[in-house]
């Protein structure tokens, strides 16, 4: 959660003023928030949260799990999401008193949560607008891209969309009747069910929405006597929680409350479940399906107007710049996971700071009262909970399998796009046959996700601080391999087309076994 308290170091508290999310905003409610209040000193946003409790206040217990029914709420994942993620990605303490006080009616009374949501406030919001958009619609967006191609594959064939280009399918074959409908509705469909998942009633294909605790709905941030008693029966909205997902972003560790709330759930539900998912995974999943379609474009226009070879090698010469940038920036953000992993080893209570004394007094003695000691409780940190929480996400490759299916539609669609222009010219069906064995199972299905996994799990194996120009030159080998492998599998699918079923067959057991290997050795998760 991270924004119930004072809980971040000085430094980060300066750099609360250049995010777009800050604290959740339990201000007194006689003084309305303004974005610069509490900032011109260095104090960071929530420092004046927490109950309004001075220094001299008595500790408070916040080890008591027993809590007034009606304290107990929840919201739908689903609803959090709505309003393109409006309540993330605005920050309580921007709001009016008004507004503040409406952020607590989306939440409802009720008998238990499935998902208690840690975070900090001090990390923007649409970064955790994004992380959980993917998590909650990665299938409704698979869905929506299904039937956007679908639909143009029918409206083409019935003639209601026109083939306007001339594509050289094959590189050896006359350019055919072409479009790139397929593309256009594949996209496009699939962003539309992204963004419109929390909107989709639950069904077979939908994901129903898990009941969630989020602090700035869930804890009144108007009324002082209802976020006086929020904040101090926080234990039992973990207790209530079937899960502990902690959006991890680098201030996490930092923060006293984010810790105290580890701390508290492990202790009162030893067997619940604990999950950190940092919240970059699906900013770069995203941001890798608008580089891949744009790739795969830019190669389909490219065989429409038969462009010599210097303006060939100058269009794929941008595109690959721009997949070194991704690829760069990515092996970026698994640097900051493998903080979080240091940062759980060397881990030491003492070293968080918290501004406000009567929190960090009163998480103290709650921490005291359960693990004996604050160095005992260190020590379980780096320890069993480190072991516990961490030792899935240690492996490279942990990009979730569901993610890897949504990277996969690109070139998936422009091989549709060559089976449609067989269709439309009247092409043998042994020969779309050998193309859709060739092309979309072998080559788009099997060979180009597991050349994708392996570019993936070396960003996270080479994520180690390195001298600028040693880390390009990482960076432009993981590209290079990705694109001399996909070349490969490129040519392997062209020699399978003209060699006949032996040949099918053999670029089928190929394409298998490198998937295999790919994918034993370097993929593990599962959405």
């Amino acid at each position: 959660m991270g924004n119930l308290s004072t809980c971040c170091h000085s430094n980060e508290a300066e750099k609360a003023e250049q995010v777009e999310a800050g604290t959740h905003g339990c201000l007194k409610p006689s003084e309305p928030p303004l974005a610069s209040e509490g900032l011109s000193q260095g104090e960071p946003i929530d420092a004046v949260t927490s109950g309004h409790l001075s220094e001299g206040t008595l500790t408070r217990d916040l080890t008591r799990s027993a809590m007034s029914p009606e304290l107990l709420r929840g919201v739908e994942l689903r609803r959090t999401l709505r309003k393109r993620g409006m309540i993330w990605r605005y920050k309580p303490t921007d709001l009016s008193l008004e507004q503040r006080g409406e952020l607590y009616e989306h939440s409802t009374h009720v008998q238990r949560l499935d998902i208690f949501l840690s975070h900090s406030w001090m990390t923007a919001g649409r970064w955790k607008y994004i992380s959980l958009l993917c998590q909650f619609g990665w299938r409704s967006m698979l869905m929506a891209w299904v039937l956007g191609i679908l639909l143009a594959f029918l409206l083409c064939l019935l003639d209601v969309l026109p083939q306007f280009l001339h594509v050289s399918i094959i590189a050896t074959d006359d350019p055919y009747p072409a479009s790139c409908w397929l593309m256009i509705f594949g996209w496009t469909f699939a962003l539309a069910g992204l963004l419109l998942a929390p909107y989709q009633p639950p069904c077979r294909f939908v994901r129903s929405s898990e009941l969630c605790f989020l602090d700035a709905v869930c804890v009144h941030q108007a009324d002082p006597l209802l976020m006086r008693q929020g904040i101090d029966n926080i234990v039992g909205f973990l207790e209530a929680s079937k899960e502990l997902r902690v959006l991890w972003s680098p201030p996490y560790l930092s923060r006293l409350w984010c810790i105290f709330e580890l701390a508290a759930y492990r202790k009162m539900k030893p067997g619940g479940k604990i999950s950190f998912a940092p919240v970059f995974v699906e900013a770069s999943t995203l941001q890798i399906f608008m580089w891949l379609y744009t790739l795969n474009f830019a190669w389909w226009i490219s065989r429409t107007l038969r462009l010599n070879t210097a303006w060939f090698l100058i269009t794929m010469l941008l595109l690959v710049s721009g997949g070194c940038a991704l690829i760069h920036a990515l092996r970026l953000s698994y640097v900051s996971k493998r903080s979080l992993i240091t940062g759980m080893e060397e881990f030491d209570v003492h070293q968080v700071e918290c501004l406000n004394e009567s929190d960090r007094t009163s998480i103290h003695a709650a921490i005291v009262k359960w693990y004996g000691s604050l160095e005992a409780f260190s020590e379980y940190v780096r320890g069993p909970l480190r072991q516990d929480v961490l030792e899935p996400m240690k492996a490279p490759g942990s990009l979730p399998f569901g993610y890897m299916c949504i990277l996969a539609t690109p070139a998936v669609t422009t091989c549709f796009e060559g089976v449609l222009a067989f269709i439309k010219v009247n092409k043998s069906w042994e020969a779309i046959l050998r193309y859709s064995l060739s092309y979309i199972f072998c080559f788009a299905l099997c060979w180009l996700p597991a050349v994708l996994l392996l570019m993936i799990f070396l960003c996270e194996s080479w994520a180690t601080p390195r001298s600028s120009c040693a880390s390009g030159f990482q960076t432009l080998g993981i590209v290079l391999l990705g694109c001399m492998l996909s070349m490969l599998g490129a040519a392997g699918a062209l020699g399978a087309y003209f060699g006949g079923l032996a040949a099918i067959l053999l670029w089928l057991g190929v394409s298998l076994l490198f998937a295999g290997i790919v994918w034993r050795y370097c993929g593990h998760r599962r959405a």
